[in-house]
């Protein structure tokens, strides 16, 4: 497919190409281009997912993996600290957006209702607050990573 442009909306915030995940429609529009090529056999990779289609006597076989953040260790919160637990399973961020500077850093002072990250569940994101007034510790767990409802996120010492 030499000299095909693929153009993906962009993304306002940062910049990068707003691609969202594989659908039915494009692996059907993706099989329908190689049928028309001189190809048996296809791979891709992506940070998300890697697909190999190959083509048979009677037409496509598909085999397609799809990555998935780590999930993040479960950590046991020391005397004296407070940990900051998130809300719900999902993604844990700990900046507004990709790019953009961190709600707050360790040492900060916070307040019980300070933010201090957002966990993203099926395209919705919800607060995570400090949930006590102090000094932020540390952060438990990395950016982008993936947690599981109460887990603790970062520790505060009141």
């Amino acid at each position: 497919m030499a000299g095909a442009t693929v153009i993906a909306p962009i993304n306002d915030d940062t910049g990068a190409p707003n691609v969202d995940p594989l659908s039915p429609q494009d692996a059907t529009e993706l099989i329908s281009l190689l049928d028309q090529l001189p190809v048996d056999e296809l791979e891709l990779s992506t940070e998300r997912f890697s697909l190999s289609l190959r083509r048979t006597g009677t037409g496509w076989v598909s085999r397609t993996t799809v990555d998935q953040p780590v999930a993040a260790a479960a950590v046991a919160v020391p005397d004296g600290l407070v940990g900051v637990r998130s809300p719900l399973p999902g993604t844990f961020y700990r900046s507004p957006r990709p790019g953009t500077p961190p709600f707050v850093g360790d040492g900060d002072s916070v307040e019980s209702d300070t933010v201090v990250g957002l966990v993203e569940t099926m395209k919705l994101f919800t607060s995570v607050a400090a949930g006590a007034a102090g000094t932020l510790v540390e952060f438990c767990v990395p950016d982008a990573t993936s947690v599981e409802q109460d887990a603790v996120v970062a520790l505060v010492k009141p």
